[in-house]
């Protein structure tokens, strides 16, 4: 059998016996055929995944490269001569795997870095692909040969400007041109190779390393696809991370999505859940006595201590709107909402949280003071708890033996019920230097941290007033079974007299941390951030009676409390308009 000259090879003349023949036929093409079908497999694989799924032009320009390398080595093997009869067909076939080729790399190239300077490279791959039915027609009309050189001139020309623009891009640090300049790199010096000993007949191998060169290309190709497909997925998941900024991941599993693609116009659950709305008090005002650094650091300042507040006790914030958070306590529907609007804008949530059927922490006690009917009324039809957060009222109900709601205080042996006051910054004020009083005297409280309107409802003991009403609906003591104790050290904060003499008392800092921690925890118990009490420390606790005439405030709200009906609400409204 004489085999024809192949590229880096002579021609040789084999003799021997049929079954020996073909053995050495198999060997010799077995290295051409396992690259050949190792192109087919890299290239056929991305185009099939292009054909199930929308897929990235890149990969599939990558399928193309490698079929037609895989096509190309396979079709001049003397297995597929002796198989198939090799007729025009594979010629066909071979010759324009070869010349659509370069055009085919050119395709990758320009997708991965774009078109270079003045599109050269999609110049030269178009030019090369309007080739290709040229030279398949020189092919059959004039030699095969003959067509192979301008495609070769074109190759020399693509591979020159490939190597020179990915040099380019790989000296600004791009790491996918510096693997494809050294793939490339390497096919073409075994490329040259093959060519050297082709022309000269001189060998420093025995073998081709032309189909060595196209596997390290080949690969290099695929490692810069998987390597933009590792970076894809890093950004796919730090631009998840992003919109869980916006879209709390919580808020994404009620709706029973995984990620914030999957979910469409329209989708929506229906759930019970307690919702609560937190925002900055006269933010406006001080927003404009900032500047934009200062807003910046205190709204982060805020929202750094409520978030994890929030998420403690099982809820996730689902909108930033400027100042205010709202948020969601999904886990169960009876989870506590804190009543703590301030004045008469708090009594609607108010009764429409007890006509919820919530556990309402009371901190707003203008809501029982306007409509203290209703709003029991409304927490004993619906089967609402209340527990009173006001430092006074929360202290009272612990000093309360626990079924005093259903049994009553008389059945309970409580005498009297001690409501305990400071006295506030004008406790020893001359009365003749009341009138001239400031704002900023009124605000300073001598122990408590408070806001404006409620430091000066102390300061006028209104708000001791007020709590004497509240004091009568949360816990049924008529106004004759409720006292006030002037106690300016702030450290009792109610007490209940028995029967029997015995005076229970609630102890601790003026800190409200305490009495909210009681109410969201009760009946058990939670750290509160507050600081413990040193007995040794304490010093002489004071207790006195209150001055009505310094303090008329207080004489009004006994007689509203006597007087009834829709005495306490014109009090109270009537104080709201004044302050």
């Amino acid at each position: 059998m004489i085999r024809r000259d192949r590229l880096g090879r002579d021609g040789i003349l084999s003799l021997g016996s049929q079954p020996a023949l073909v053995r050495q036929l198999i060997l010799n093409d077995a290295m051409r055929l396992a690259f050949g079908f190792l192109f087919l497999f890299c290239g056929l694989f991305p185009l099939i995944v292009a054909l199930s799924k929308k897929a990235d032009k890149t990969y599939v320009s990558f399928g193309v490269v490698a079929l037609l390398i895989g096509i190309y080595t396979i079709t001049p093997t003397q297995m597929v001569r002796l198989i198939f009869n090799y007729g025009l067909s594979w010629t066909y076939l071979h010759h324009t795997a070869f010349h659509a080729l370069p055009a085919s790399i050119g395709i990758f190239f320009e997708q991965l870095f774009g078109p270079g300077p003045r599109k050269v490279v999609r110049r030269l791959w178009q030019l090369q692909l309007l080739y290709v039915p040229i030279a398949l027609l020189i092919g059959s009309f004039v030699e095969w040969r003959m067509a192979l050189y301008p495609t070769h001139l074109n190759i020399l020309l693509l591979a020159l400007t490939l190597i020179v623009l990915a040099a380019v891009n790989a000296r600004t640090g791009n790491r996918e041109a510096k693997i494809f300049t050294w793939g490339l790199a390497i096919f073409l010096l075994t490329v040259l190779y093959d060519l050297f000993v082709y022309l000269f007949s001189f060998s420093l191998f025995n073998a081709q390393l032309f189909y060595w060169g196209m596997l390290v290309f080949v690969l290099c190709l695929a490692f810069i696809l998987d390597y933009r497909f590792t970076e894809a997925q890093k950004h796919l998941k730090a631009y998840s991370a992003a919109s869980d900024r916006f879209v709390p991941h919580e808020f994404l599993n009620f709706l029973g999505k995984e990620s914030i693609i999957h979910v469409q116009l329209g989708d929506q659950v229906q759930q019970e859940m307690t919702v609560l709305f937190s925002d900055i008090r006269s933010f406006t005002t001080l927003s404009e006595r900032m500047t934009p650094a200062e807003n910046f650091n205190f709204l982060n300042a805020y929202l750094h201590r409520v978030g994890p507040i929030i998420r403690k006790h099982n809820g996730f914030i689902d909108k930033y709107i400027g100042d205010a958070v709202m948020a969601l306590f999904p886990n169960s529907a009876d989870d506590a909402v804190m009543a703590a609007i301030v004045g008469a804008a708090g009594l609607s949530s108010s009764i429409a949280a007890a006509r919820a059927g919530k556990k309402v922490l009371l901190a707003n006690k203008e809501a029982l003071v306007m409509a203290g009917p209703l709003f029991m009324a409304a927490v004993r039809a619906n089967g609402a708890e209340l527990l009173p957060v006001d430092s006074e009222h929360n202290a009272i109900f612990q000093c309360l033996p626990p079924d005093f709601a259903t049994s009553g205080l008389d059945a309970c042996g409580v005498r009297r019920i001690l409501l305990t006051g400071s006295g506030g910054p004008f406790r020893l004020t001359p009365l003749e230097q009341l009138p001239q009083v400031t704002q900023e005297q009124a605000c300073a409280h001598p122990n408590w941290r408070m806001g404006r309107k409620i430091s000066v409802d102390s300061a006028t003991m209104m708000n001791k007033g007020l709590e004497v009403i509240e004091a009568h609906w949360l816990f049924g003591a008529p106004s004759t079974q409720i006292d006030v104790v002037v106690h300016p050290q702030s450290v009792i904060h109610s007490m209940v007299e028995y029967e029997d003499g015995s005076v229970l008392a609630q102890l601790g800092h003026p800190d409200m941390r305490t009495p909210i921690a009681h109410a969201l925890a009760w009946p058990r118990r939670l750290a509160s951030g507050a600081s413990f009490l040193d007995f040794a420390r304490m010093g002489t606790l004071e207790f006195q009676a209150p001055d009505l005439a310094r303090f008329p405030c207080l004489r009004l709200a006994f007689a509203a409390l006597e007087t009834g009906g829709t005495a306490p609400a014109i009090l109270n409204a009537a104080n709201e308009v004044a302050v």
